[in-house]
């Protein structure tokens, strides 16, 4: 009997153990077939995932490239067509004492009313969607470079701005080492020149028979007289070099592609006005791109002062120069004594209509009322606004100001605040 229970205990037991290792395999089987079903629904899921996260990426890749795009065609616009301006010249483009110059004027103005009012994201569809894109860093900049120094001649200019390099007069022994020497030099014609004497603007660093170097300029104060000097900028086997030789200035290649402002004439002995007309055809011929865009400024005097000029010879030059380039010429002296004085909101002096009968610049606009030949800041500012206004009637901004949506820029500007511009300038 006792042995009966204990075997019945036995089975008993065997077939609970049994029971308990199916159900245990039955769990294991349907925990690793819920785990592989979780498995395969995570892949999905990270596919689906992956595959929206890229096709996001795709369409900010494509937002991105698509402003890079329109960006990138504004930039060429731009190097086709208004790359820079440059301004060639002398004391009178160089500006006052007080910093003002007509081309830092000028620069002012394709400021105010081209570069710092370009919006890239009006110009594009949708822009609002390129939530994360920073329209700060797509800018646009035309420079205007003033190239104006000193009171040179047009031949000093022309030889500074590597049209028509400066030679040596004699012949030259540059040394092995960087010690200075001695210099002669003039111009191709065989005509004084005197670079250097109100600072480099692009002459500096020469090239002289294939040596590079600088050309220091050194006044005597006893006598007043004017000396230069070749340094070679490193040492190497010396060099002879022959009279003849061109000296090539660091700008020669510099700014061929700018739209050329020149103004010449200033001082120089202008007894044949097609002597004037020639050296501005000389150096426009430096103009590489857009060769049609340029302007050329009329002289308000010559041989550097006021009481050196009279009206026949004035008329003469410009009559010339009108008749060489047309509406690309300004007469900055008809200008002054016509329209200028009332453009500044200037009341005229006596000593003003004294020299305004005579045909020549108000006094009101002079550096000085009697000697030399610069203006004051109150002409150079209006002389900027008129090269603006006259390069812009030319169609010189055209292709730009369309390419770049300005026009429509313009317009919302003015519509919100109408005297937008006005304020701004009315500030320089």
């Amino acid at each position: 009997m006792w042995e009966n229970e204990e075997h019945k205990n036995l089975v008993r037991n065997i077939i609970i153990f049994a029971v308990l290792v199916v159900v245990a395999a039955a769990l294991l089987i349907t925990m690793f077939a819920v785990k592989k079903r979780i498995n395969a629904e995570d892949e999905l899921l990270k596919a689906e995932s992956d595959s929206q996260r890229q096709e996001l990426n795709n369409v900010r890749k494509d937002n991105l490239d698509s402003v890079q795009v329109a960006y990138d065609a504004d930039l060429a616009a731009l190097q086709e067509y208004l790359p820079g301006i440059v301004c060639w010249g002398d004391s009178l483009t160089a500006g006052s004492s007080g910093s003002v110059s007509y081309p830092g004027t000028l620069q002012k103005y394709i400021n105010t009313y081209m570069c710092d009012i370009y919006d890239l994201a009006s110009t594009l569809d949708n822009a609002e969607g390129y939530s994360r894109v920073d329209w700060s860093q797509y800018t646009v900049s035309i420079p205007v470079v003033n190239m104006g120094s000193g009171k040179e001649t047009s031949e000093t200019i022309l030889g500074r701005s590597g049209v028509e390099p400066y030679v040596l007069s004699a012949d030259m022994e540059i040394p092995a080492d960087t010690e200075s020497v001695a210099i002669q030099f003039r111009s191709e014609d065989n005509k004084e020149v005197r670079p250097l004497t109100a600072g480099n603007v692009g002459f500096n660093p020469v090239t002289i028979g294939g040596v590079e170097g600088t050309i220091t300029l050194e006044t005597n104060t006893q006598s007043w007289g004017q000396s230069y000097y070749f340094t070679r900028s490193t040492a190497g086997d010396p060099v002879t070099v022959e009279k003849g030789t061109q000296i090539l200035p660091a700008c020669t290649d510099a700014y061929k592609d700018y739209i050329h402002i020149v103004w010449l004439g200033t001082y120089d002995g202008v007894d044949d006005p097609a002597k004037l007309v020639s050296d501005t055809k000389e150096l426009l011929s430096r103009q590489a791109r857009n060769p049609d865009r340029y302007l050329v400024l009329g002289p308000c005097t010559v041989r550097g002062s006021w009481t050196s000029a009279n009206v026949t010879t004035m008329e003469a030059i410009d009559s010339a120069m009108m008749q060489a380039f047309g509406s690309h010429y300004v007469n900055i002296r008809k200008y002054l004594l016509a329209d200028g004085m009332t453009d500044a909101k200037f009341s005229v002096t006596k000593e003003d209509k004294v020299v305004i009968q005579q045909s020549m610049v108000p006094i009101s606009f002079r550096s000085n009322s009697v000697t030399g030949a610069d203006l004051n800041g109150s002409a150079y500012r209006l002389i900027g606004k008129l090269v603006y206004d006259r390069m812009s009637s030319l169609g010189y901004f055209d292709e730009v100001r369309q390419e770049l949506g300005l026009d429509k820029t313009t317009q919302d500007i003015l519509k919100n605040n109408p005297k937008y511009f006005e304020n701004i300038l009315n500030a320089m």
